[in-house]
């Protein structure tokens, strides 16, 4: 297995109020020096009460599947924690063996919140830095760039394909922007 250079990781939630909602579910996907996909992991959290669910985020999990998925599949919020972080200590890590992977996705700080109450142990697997590709886009919208062209924005509301997701727009401002300096 080639080492991994990225990893990518997204939450699904039962609302964005990190100390009153839950997660139902946990994405990682690991990649490599050129933002190829090597492996993930994927876990569904036993899902609350709907009585406890921000509306809105219960009526786009139904829609989409996930709810039905979670309490199919959902296991105690401290297993998929533990499952998770056996993952990650079975991967080989570009950097050196005391670093600790930069945590990558979009719009991380809501996912890190979250990780920081509910799963606290899988968040110090984590280093403190994080390569967020939204804070990317809104450098390069900020900077008034020309020929600003907007990646692919896919949001399917399920935690490897967000992760997919944003890998694929981390490829495009690298290809369209990062390549492009001398």
């Amino acid at each position: 297995m080639k080492p991994v250079s990225f990893l990518f990781l997204d939450l699904e939630t039962t609302g964005l109020a990190h100390r009153a909602c839950a997660i139902i579910q946990v994405g990682m996907v690991a990649c490599d020096d050129e933002l190829q996909p090597i492996a993930d992991f994927s876990d569904y959290v036993t899902p609350p009460p709907e009585e406890l669910w921000e509306p809105y985020a219960l009526g786009m999990h139904r829609e989409s599947g996930l709810l039905d998925e979670a309490r199919t599949a959902g296991m105690p919020r401290f297993d998929v924690e533990a499952a998770a972080i056996a993952w990650m200590s079975s991967l080989v890590f570009a950097t050196s063996s005391d670093t600790k992977p930069v945590m990558c996705g979009n719009s991380l700080r809501l996912d890190r919140n979250f990780l920081d109450v509910h799963m606290s142990a899988l968040h110090r697997c984590f280093h403190y830095r994080t390569l967020d590709v939204s804070a990317i886009r809104c450098a390069v919208v900020g900077l008034g760039l020309e020929d600003y062209q907007a990646p692919p924005d896919v949001k399917a509301h399920e935690a490897i394909a967000d992760c997919l997701a944003s890998i694929k727009q981390l490829r495009f401002y690298r290809d369209r922007y990062f390549r492009a300096i001398p």
